[in-house]
């Protein structure tokens, strides 16, 4: 009877010995000692239980002898980190009263070379009869072009180009037109120091027609977009550093 309690008592001893839990515990840094929190640590065989570190860069976990396992230590600004939990590891383990003391450098994360090179613009339409002082597109992936022979004062040109950038019509505008603009609709218009007007385009011919200046600079170009019933204005000016944004339905 006795030599079958010693019989159980050595099985329940080699049983307790191989569930033995090891603490594993340390700080991780960086290369310039400095503790690295939010550090994601797991087990290679149980990925999904995830511990972090804290502001200090410390952690503790516990593993389990003979389970045979990595530990992998991961974080957005660094390469990865894994240690071999291994036999050796184990033996040391025991021998230190079930704890070990691992401190980890995390490596710095290597990037692929980026060569940033000047490029120059290619030309969209270069000629030598006029030159071009803005440029817009159509719904129908046409060109409007605001051309000028000499200077815009003494009068600008509104060309319409196709896919080809073959010239389909033009449109003489008096003189002094600045620049082409969209609204929130995409819809054109020729700015001029003293009057807008509306680009309109029906069958690759101009529709152009004068509009209420005061009108278009109050109540269209504030226009930043609409949503569903509501309409989003902003009162940018060039002349003044500040400016805000409205909502109205």
């Amino acid at each position: 009877m006795l030599q079958r309690y010693f019989l159980l008592f050595i099985l329940l001893g080699s049983f307790g010995a191989i569930a033995q839990n090891v603490k594993v515990s340390g700080t991780i840094k960086d290369v310039d000692g400095d503790p690295v929190p939010n550090v994601s640590i797991y087990f290679d065989k149980s990925k999904k239980a995830v511990f972090r570190t804290g502001k200090d860069g410390k952690y503790t976990v516990n593993y389990e002898l003979g389970s045979k396992d990595s530990l992998f230590f991961r974080s957005i600004a660094f390469d990865p980190y894994a240690i071999i939990l291994g036999k050796r590891f184990e033996k040391k383990a025991v021998k230190n009263g079930g704890e070990m003391l691992v401190n980890i450098v995390m490596p710095d994360k290597t990037t692929n070379l980026i060569v940033i090179v000047p490029n120059s613009p290619d030309t969209l339409i270069g000629t030598e009869e006029y030159s071009i002082q803005d440029f817009e597109f159509t719904k129908d992936n046409k060109i409007v072009l605001l051309t000028y022979e000499k200077t815009l004062e003494k009068g600008s040109i509104l060309r319409l180009m196709d896919e080809n950038l073959e010239e389909v019509d033009k449109y003489y505008v008096a003189g002094d037109a600045q620049e082409l603009t969209k609204d929130f609709r995409g819809n054109i218009h020729v700015l001029c120091k003293e009057r807008v007007f509306y680009v309109g385009i029906q069958s690759d011919e101009f529709r152009i027609s004068l509009e209420d200046r005061d009108y278009y600079f109050k109540y269209v170009s504030p226009i930043i977009d609409t949503i569903q019933d509501n309409i989003y204005f902003s009162n940018y000016s060039e002349i003044y550093p500040a400016f805000d944004y409205y909502e109205f339905n």
